[in-house]
């Protein structure tokens, strides 16, 4: 069978209910939707970037799902009031594994922070806070109803209408967002005020998916289980 790694996050405040550990994790929803669509979900966690390339021998493509902002420094600005919390242990670890999945051409998907790293590490750059997007039309991109609720709508074109239509209403968590794109890839879906919502590879032979919104979230809704079944159909 097919197998899906998914990058795990780190809880480590301190919780009675983790027995005051830390702790690795991911939303079920990640698992759900690979198991669903009929691969089996393979948990990397947080480790060594050294040990990178063990990880990816057990697993055929990688998902990496939402998370912490994204470090600044790592697209050239330096780090500001407007940044939230940052992991360096994951950037790093995350930096290296995208870096080699890209070098092995294994199909590569991003959630949310997950969208936001691949670019970065393919040369693109981020807005550090939702309040330096300039547009007349504004958006709350960190929604207040529950992530199982759409919040907003984004417009597609290209690959990402071929998949889910010319209009998707969709989830959104995040204040950090796609600033310039990386030349290696191609937007295929924006918010009304102009932000990048998913994009795709720009190289034919190459399956790189992101997506700002969070499909694991909405993992019974049908458009969320395109999202996966599209993913998993790339893996050969």
């Amino acid at each position: 069978m097919k197998k899906v790694g998914i990058v795990a996050n780190q809880y480590i405040q301190d919780s009675a209910f983790f027995q005051h550990q830390d702790a690795t994790f991911t939303f079920q929803g990640n698992v759900t939707g690979i198991q669903n669509v009929g691969a089996v979900p393979v948990l990397i966690p947080i480790q060594h970037p050294e040990h990178v390339d063990e990880y990816l021998k057990l697993v055929d493509a990688v998902l990496i799902p939402g998370g912490q902002d994204v470090d600044p420094t790592l697209y050239g600005e330096k780090l500001s009031s407007m940044t939230g919390t940052i992991s360096k242990p994951r950037d790093k670890f995350e930096l290296e594994l995208i870096t080699k999945v890209l070098e092995k051409n294994m199909p590569l998907m991003g959630f949310c922070r997950g969208a936001q790293m691949i670019n970065v590490v393919l040369g693109g750059t981020l807005y550090q806070d939702e309040s330096m997007i300039e547009s007349p039309v504004k958006i709350e991109h960190q929604q207040k109803n529950p992530m199982s609720d759409p919040s907003h709508y984004v417009s597609l074109a290209g690959a990402g209408a071929d998949l889910l239509g010319d209009r998707l209403a969709v989830n959104s968590q995040h204040h950090q967002a796609i600033h310039e794109l990386s030349d290696q890839l191609l937007p295929v879906a924006y918010a009304d005020d102009g932000i990048i919502e998913a994009f795709v590879a720009k190289n034919p032979d190459q399956t790189i998916l992101g997506y700002q919104w969070h499909p694991e979230l909405m993992v019974t809704a049908e458009d969320s289980i395109k999202i996966f079944r599209n993913f998993v159909n790339t893996i050969k």
